[in-house]
């Protein structure tokens, strides 16, 4: 039956850092295909330590991590500083055209940017780069970090549009977010981490 079909992500997780508390303790996450959650909660609340989980670049004390192919935008940035935008597209996509990959960079604004690297573009500009990432890669799992930092509201738009013009139908999306509104832009439900 419809809606009764989702994917547990995580499944009774403990997680601390080393010499810390514990951040997680018999957490669970399943999402349906096709949905959208926005996570939020304050800083510190573990958003940013969940994607890694979930991405499997930590690893839980306890628990179940149920990887996919996973599109990732990081909080930070985490573009190899000696490729231009087009390469870092290519790195992730290497079977997809150069026309295709510089099309999503001109969707984002960055037509004339393709063979300029990191150190040459502004932080709105690189964070746009890793959503052309993103969906250059096409996943199952989009974990978006914060992937509007850096962005004015008119760009905040246009990624939002991109990434709902871009996700696959089926794909799920788990993005960070500080603003409510920002949620509605990407049409996904709110899920509060305290």
């Amino acid at each position: 039956m419809p809606g009764d079909i989702f994917m547990m992500l995580c499944e009774n997780i403990s997680f601390a850092y080393p010499g810390k508390e514990l951040i997680f303790k018999n957490y669970s996450l399943s999402m349906e295909p096709g949905e959208k959650i926005a996570l939020m909660g304050p800083s510190g609340s573990g958003k940013s330590t969940l994607f890694s989980l979930l991405a499997g670049l930590l690893h839980p004390i306890e628990g179940t991590i149920n990887l996919c192919r996973t599109s990732m935008v990081f909080q930070e940035d985490r573009l190899p500083p000696s490729l231009s935008a087009l390469q870092q597209l290519q790195l992730v996509a290497p079977h997809t055209s150069n026309t295709a990959l510089c099309g999503l960079l001109e969707e984002l604004g960055l037509s004339g940017w393709e063979n300029a690297c990191p150190a040459q573009l502004s932080g709105g500009m690189r964070r746009r780069v890793a959503l052309a990432r993103a969906a250059a890669f096409q996943s199952n799992l989009w974990l978006l970090d914060e992937p509007f930092t850096g962005l004015d509201a008119n760009a905040i738009e246009i990624a939002a549009n991109f990434i709902l013009r871009h996700i696959p139908k089926d794909a799920m999306l788990l993005a960070a977010l500080h603003k409510p509104e920002e949620a509605v832009l990407l049409k996904a439900h709110i899920l509060s981490l305290t």
